[in-house]
């Protein structure tokens, strides 16, 4: 039983690391962007594969947000698609881009930005936890 526990204590260590670098690596972007407001500029269609409609497609809508930079202009979708839409055209959305290269940008917002640290998070604080009860019983 021991041997399980000290796999399953690795497992989460292992998503710990990478939940850490993860973190390490938004907080690095993060540091060298700045806060530019978009504005969506089209919203596109586009079809998802999704079992629960009776012919198994199901139509989404995805803004699409431009933004300027020292007279540049740059296009990017946006983080989510909805059905109905959750941005129409005209409307406003934060932004961070890089510095050094306006194309690398994202959406400001908790989840968009430590979606991946959360989500790793998850997963290896459980394997962590229950590891370490398997090793110590």
């Amino acid at each position: 039983m021991k041997k399980i526990g000290f796999v399953i204590t690795f497992l989460g260590l292992l998503f710990a690391v990478f939940a850490f670098l993860a973190f390490r690596k938004e907080q690095a972007f993060l540091s060298r962007a700045e806060l530019v407001t978009a504005r969506v500029i089209d919203v596109e269609e586009k079809e998802s594969d999704d079992s629960s409609d009776s012919d198994g497609k199901k139509t989404l809508y995805c803004a699409v947000l431009g933004f300027e930079v020292e007279g540049q202009s740059y296009k990017r979708n946006s983080d989510t698609c909805a059905n109905p839409p959750n941005k129409e055209v005209g409307d406003e959305v934060q932004l961070y881009y890089d510095t050094e290269n306006p194309e690398n940008s994202q959406e400001a917002g908790f989840f968009s930005q430590y979606a991946g640290v959360l989500l790793l998070s998850a997963c290896g604080l459980p394997l962590l936890l229950m590891g370490m009860g398997f090793v110590m019983t």
